[in-house]
Protein backbone atom coordinates (compact mmCIF):
# COMPACT_ATOMS: atom_id res chain seq x y z
CA UNK A 1 0.00 0.00 0.00
CA UNK A 2 2.90 2.36 0.66
CA UNK A 3 4.07 1.82 -2.92
CA UNK A 4 0.67 2.91 -4.27
CA UNK A 5 0.78 6.02 -2.08
CA UNK A 6 4.28 6.86 -3.30
CA UNK A 7 3.24 6.41 -6.94
CA UNK A 8 0.19 8.66 -6.49
CA UNK A 9 2.24 11.33 -4.72
CA UNK A 10 4.86 11.10 -7.47
CA UNK A 11 2.14 11.56 -10.11
CA UNK A 12 0.89 14.65 -8.30
CA UNK A 13 4.40 16.13 -8.16
CA UNK A 14 4.98 15.31 -11.85
CA UNK A 15 1.65 16.94 -12.73
CA UNK A 16 2.63 20.09 -10.86
CA UNK A 17 6.02 20.17 -12.55
CA UNK A 18 4.49 19.68 -16.01
CA UNK A 19 1.97 22.45 -15.33
CA UNK A 20 4.74 24.80 -14.24
CA UNK A 21 6.73 24.09 -17.40
CA UNK A 22 3.59 24.58 -19.49
CA UNK A 23 2.80 27.87 -17.80
CA UNK A 24 6.34 29.11 -18.40
CA UNK A 25 6.17 28.21 -22.08
CA UNK A 26 2.94 30.08 -22.84
CA UNK A 27 3.14 33.52 -24.41
CA UNK A 28 0.53 35.48 -22.44
CA UNK A 29 -1.10 35.43 -19.04
CA UNK A 30 -4.48 34.24 -20.32
CA UNK A 31 -2.91 31.08 -21.70
CA UNK A 32 -0.93 30.60 -18.50
CA UNK A 33 -4.15 30.52 -16.50
CA UNK A 34 -5.12 27.23 -18.17
CA UNK A 35 -2.08 25.55 -16.64
CA UNK A 36 -3.14 26.51 -13.11
CA UNK A 37 -6.15 24.18 -13.12
CA UNK A 38 -4.40 20.77 -12.85
CA UNK A 39 -2.29 21.69 -9.80
CA UNK A 40 -5.33 23.21 -8.12
CA UNK A 41 -7.77 20.40 -8.84
CA UNK A 42 -6.17 17.08 -9.78
CA UNK A 43 -3.00 17.16 -7.65
CA UNK A 44 -4.81 17.62 -4.28
CA UNK A 45 -7.11 14.76 -5.20
CA UNK A 46 -4.11 12.53 -5.95
CA UNK A 47 -2.53 13.50 -2.63
CA UNK A 48 -5.79 12.73 -0.79
CA UNK A 49 -6.01 9.29 -2.40
CA UNK A 50 -2.34 8.70 -1.57
CA UNK A 51 -3.08 9.52 2.07
CA UNK A 52 -5.93 6.98 2.11
CA UNK A 53 -3.47 4.30 0.95
CA UNK A 54 -0.41 5.41 2.91
CA UNK A 55 -1.68 6.38 6.37
CA UNK A 56 -3.38 4.02 8.80
CA UNK A 57 -5.31 6.86 10.47
CA UNK A 58 -7.89 8.14 7.97
CA UNK A 59 -8.45 11.58 9.54
CA UNK A 60 -5.62 13.33 7.60
CA UNK A 61 -6.89 11.76 4.38
CA UNK A 62 -10.42 12.99 5.02
CA UNK A 63 -9.15 16.50 5.74
CA UNK A 64 -7.11 16.46 2.52
CA UNK A 65 -10.18 15.29 0.63
CA UNK A 66 -12.13 18.26 2.01
CA UNK A 67 -9.32 20.57 0.90
CA UNK A 68 -9.38 18.99 -2.58
CA UNK A 69 -13.15 19.47 -2.85
CA UNK A 70 -12.91 23.12 -1.79
CA UNK A 71 -10.08 23.76 -4.25
CA UNK A 72 -12.11 22.18 -7.05
CA UNK A 73 -15.11 24.29 -6.13
CA UNK A 74 -13.31 27.64 -6.12
CA UNK A 75 -10.76 27.01 -8.89
CA UNK A 76 -12.99 28.16 -11.74
CA UNK A 77 -14.17 31.24 -9.89
CA UNK A 78 -10.65 32.34 -8.96
CA UNK A 79 -9.38 31.74 -12.50
CA UNK A 80 -12.23 33.76 -13.99
CA UNK A 81 -11.75 36.59 -11.50
CA UNK A 82 -8.02 36.66 -12.22
CA UNK A 83 -8.57 36.82 -15.98
CA UNK A 84 -11.18 39.55 -15.60
CA UNK A 85 -8.93 41.61 -13.31
CA UNK A 86 -6.08 41.29 -15.80
CA UNK A 87 -8.36 42.37 -18.62
CA UNK A 88 -9.54 45.44 -16.69
CA UNK A 89 -5.97 46.30 -15.76
CA UNK A 90 -5.07 46.20 -19.45
CA UNK A 91 -7.70 48.89 -19.97
CA UNK A 92 -10.15 46.73 -21.90
CA UNK A 93 -13.71 46.79 -20.62
CA UNK A 94 -15.75 43.64 -20.43
CA UNK A 95 -16.75 42.55 -23.93
CA UNK A 96 -14.04 44.51 -25.77
CA UNK A 97 -12.08 42.31 -28.17
CA UNK A 98 -8.32 42.13 -28.49
CA UNK A 99 -6.75 42.56 -31.93
CA UNK A 100 -6.26 38.80 -32.19
CA UNK A 101 -9.88 38.10 -31.22
CA UNK A 102 -11.18 40.65 -33.74
CA UNK A 103 -9.02 39.17 -36.51
CA UNK A 104 -10.27 35.67 -35.66
CA UNK A 105 -13.90 36.82 -35.87
CA UNK A 106 -13.31 38.55 -39.21
CA UNK A 107 -11.74 35.39 -40.60
CA UNK A 108 -14.91 33.34 -40.03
Amino acid sequence: MIVVAAILAGLAVALNLASAVGALSMRDSYQRLHFLAPPASIAPLLFAIALFFGVHDKQPALKMLVVAVVLNAVNGVVTHATARAHRVRDGRPYGALTDEEAAAQEGR
